[in-house]
Order: C-alpha cells, then sequence, then structure tokens
C-alpha cells in the first residue's frame, strides 16, 4: 500500500515540476548564435595566430585573402550593408561606395602585380636604411602607393566624414559626441603630423601609421554598431568579423609575415608597418609576454564589447 501510495505522489509531484521549469515563450534562437560565437571566436583566434608562421602554399595564398576580405569588410562592406539596411543612409551609402570603389582598386593592382612578402621585406629594408621615398622599380612605387592611400586615406576621409554627418544631423547624444572628439582627434594627428612627416624621427612616425592604419576602422564599426545595430544577428556577426580582422592584425606583430606570402594589398601594408616597427623598437621575434598582453587587450575589448552589445538589447527588447 505504501508502494502504490509513493509512487502516486512520485507520478504526480514530477510533471509539475518538469511543466514549472519550461518556458514555452522561450527563443533560444539569439543565445544559441551567441554561444556558438563565443564558442568559435577562441578557437579561430588561437588557430590564426598559431598558424601565421608556418609555411604551406595554399595558406600562403588563403590568409593573405583572408585578410584583404576581412580588412574590406571592416572598412566599407559593414557600413555598405547598414546604408541598404535603412532608408535615410544615402550619404553613408555614397561615402561606401567610393570607399568600396578605392579599396578593391588597390586590391586588384596587388593581386595583378602578384608579388611576394620577401619582396616587400626586402623593399621596407631598403627604404628605412635610405630614405622614406627611395623607388627603384614600378612595384616599389605601387608599394609605396598603396601603403600611403591604405594609411591616410581611412583616417582623413573617414573621421571628416563622420563628423560632418553627425553635426549635419544634429545627433549630439553622448555616444556621438564620444566619437567626435576620437575622430576629431585623428583628425588633427594628420593636420599636424602629414606635412612634416619626412622630417620626424622613424620610430616616432611609424606610431602615426600604426595608429592612422587600425583605428579609423575600428571606430567606425564600433559608432555604426552603437547607432544603427540591425538586429542581434548583425551585431554579433559585425563584431565577430571585427574581432577576427584584429585577431590577423596582431599575427603581423607577434609572427614573422612568411616570406611567401602573397603580397595583397592590406598584407602588404601591415608587413610595411610591422617590419618598421620590429627594426625600429628592436624585436625580431615574438616573445610570450608580448602575445599575452596581445591577448589580455582582445579580452577586455570584448568584454567591452559584450557590455555595449547588452546595453543595445536591453534597448531594443525596451522598445519592443
Amino acid at each position: 500500500m505504501s508502494l502504490i501510495a509513493w509512487q502516486t505522489v512520485f507520478c504526480f509531484f514530477i510533471p509539475l515540476t518538469l511543466a514549472s521549469v519550461v518556458d514555452d515563450s522561450y527563443s533560444s534562437y539569439e543565445d544559441a548564435y551567441d554561444a556558438l560565437l563565443n564558442v568559435f571566436f577562441p578557437i579561430i583566434f588561437v588557430v590564426l595566430l598559431n598558424v601565421s608562421g608556418r609555411p604551406g602554399p595554399t595558406k600562403n595564398v588563403i590568409l593573405p585573402l583572408l585578410d584583404d576580405i576581412l580588412y574590406n569588410t571592416v572598412t566599407w562592406a559593414i557600413p555598405l550593408i547598414v546604408s541598404f539596411s535603412y532608408n535615410d543612409l544615402l550619404s553613408i551609402r555614397i561615402f561606401s561606395i567610393i570607399n568600396m570603389s578605392l579599396h578593391v582598386l588597390c586590391a586588384a593592382i596587388a593581386l595583378i602585380r602578384h608579388k611576394l612578402v620577401s619582396d616587400v621585406i626586402n623593399y621596407v629594408h631598403s627604404l628605412t636604411d635610405r630614405g622614406w621615398l627611395v623607388n627603384q622599380h614600378l612595384d616599389a612605387y605601387i608599394w609605396t602607393g598603396t601603403s600611403f592611400f591604405l594609411i591616410c586615406f581611412p583616417v582623413m576621409a573617414i573621421p571628416v566624414f563622420w563628423i560632418d554627418y553627425i553635426t549635419n544631423n544634429q545627433e549630439f547624444d553622448s555616444i556621438a559626441l564620444l566619437f567626435i572628439v576620437l575622430f576629431g582627434i585623428l583628425s588633427a594627428s594628420t593636420i599636424l603630423v602629414i606635412p612634416a612627416i619626412t622630417k620626424l624621427r622613424k620610430r616616432t612616425a611609424v606610431i602615426f601609421f600604426v595608429i592612422w592604419f587600425y583605428s579609423p576602422n575600428f571606430l567606425q564599426t564600433i559608432l555604426i554598431l552603437l547607432k544603427w545595430p540591425i538586429n542581434f544577428y548583425f551585431v554579433k556577426a559585425f563584431v565577430f568579423v571585427l574581432m577576427v580582422s584584429l585577431t590577423r592584425s596582431v599575427s603581423y606583430f607577434t609572427d614573422n609575415a612568411p616570406p611567401r606570402f602573397l603580397a595583397t594589398s592590406t598584407t602588404t601594408v601591415q608587413v610595411v608597418i610591422s617590419e618598421i616597427v620590429k627594426k625600429h623598437y628592436g624585436y625580431e621575434e615574438k616573445s610570450v609576454s608580448g602575445i599575452q598582453n596581445q591577448m589580455n587587450e582582445v579580452q577586455n575589448l570584448l568584454d567591452e564589447l559584450q557590455r555595449q552589445l547588452d546595453k543595445l538589447q536591453s534597448k531594443i527588447n525596451e522598445t519592443r
């Protein structure tokens, strides 16, 4: 009799317990998407850093092409996608198309020339030994022009465009004001430094090159994610692309680029910058502490971006 009673109680309470933990209104798509990206990013981070210095004919072509794709995605593809997703962003669309045309032209020229990183490294060593603008052949002119364009054009065009866009649309919230200040600093640095670039010490000039090449696209992407997020999936995808792009960029400074790497436009610029940095700041090989510091910086950046995304998601939920 007692056994029957226990079975009755057990069968009665178990369904109630199971029913109480089931939320029929919950949709797992966003959380599953978020979890997958969080799982795969550290894996891709480690893989991309570890394969950078290893030889291989397929990798020598695929990784430089990946760098070009990532850089162009961050530079003009993300703004272009956003401009087509919103109806009132015609000026951003036009700017992105112009940006796309110029960057695709640089990429096409580099692919047509089909040179290797070893050629670029020899050219860089010649530059740093004999002066900034020593040109001996057509490829030297192309590498010089590509490097200066991809370094100087974004830092001159992107800040000016966004400052003008924000002020003309009178979007003076805290985020807009912050980016006006940041873009203003970048613009001021170009006005003050570029006219005197040949007179600067190379150790000083290369610092500006690093800031000018990486900062504008990064700031532009963060601004777009904060102001025009489209939806949760696009935000997470854009952040993922940005982080993978930064991971690949870090590898040029922590590893020596393989000499047989295809010299795409983005690869050329990053090799030029990294080789000058290594030459004038006295390191040739990657150090464990340096890599650890880079990983810590990336992790801090990921944490900050996650906090911003959580705020955005809460705002989106409130407006629904």
